[in-house]
């Protein structure tokens, strides 16, 4: 799973107490590390699992965007840049992948985020194409597509807010998250989560919802 990158967005140490720091040079160090941990990942499921196929979610919101005013000041890149850089990144993690990771296939299914949105607010009708994520993905297919691993490669554009994967038997659905409505609660997550899972599976049923947007490792 990779979600949540925000490659452009800049946090200032000095301006909160040297609690954290976020740039472009950690950005990329952090993207690096996601591509060779999932190939050692990889490498110790190996020793209980036969494993030739790679499923890559990319969740969306790898950039900030302009979604917020501030953001146009403030973040490291225009939206348009992020796009190039975010093209090169993915070209070379999933390059390495197929050249180190001895895998038949590797299946890239995708979802937009909202702070790659090309509107002023969130709208359900052409979700994934008012986003600028969506001609990111559709650029990395066709370049992939053309490349000599065009065969050991799969991309799984989204339709729509909801993009769906069956895996053997289990049918998975991959979402960014920004659906859920959650105010910060008692209960976290969990609560709107299974709320919001119960109504998507009345229109269809998933034994797995895979999902980001809330910048947190839960399971549940």
């Amino acid at each position: 799973v990779a979600s949540d990158w925000h490659i452009d967005e800049v946090v200032d140490g000095a301006a909160i107490g040297e609690v954290n720091e976020f740039n472009l040079d950690i950005a990329k160090a952090r993207i690096q590390k996601y591509f060779q941990y999932t190939l050692r990942l990889l490498n110790m499921c190996r020793t209980e699992s036969k494993i030739n196929t790679m499923v890559i979610a990319a969740l969306g919101d790898f950039m900030s965007g302009w979604i917020h005013e501030e953001l146009m000041s403030t973040n490291s890149l225009t939206p348009a840049e992020s796009i190039v850089e975010l093209f090169e990144l993915w070209c070379g993690g999933i390059q390495y992948l197929l050249e180190h990771g001895d895998l038949q296939k590797i299946v890239f299914i995708a979802t937009t985020g909202n702070h790659s949105r090309l509107t002023k607010k969130i709208q359900a009708k052409q979700n994934p194409t008012t986003s600028l994520e969506w001609p990111l993905y559709n650029f990395l297919a066709r370049w992939f597509a053309n490349s000599e691993y065009r065969d050991r490669i799969e991309f799984k554009l989204p339709k729509g807010y909801f993009n769906y994967l069956t895996v053997y038997n289990k049918i998975i659905r991959f979402h960014h998250g920004d659906g859920i409505r959650y105010n910060g609660g008692v209960g976290g997550i969990h609560i709107p989560l299974r709320k919001a899972i119960a109504q998507w599976n009345k229109a269809k049923y998933v034994n797995f919802d895979v999902l980001g947007h809330f910048h947190g490792r839960e399971t549940s």
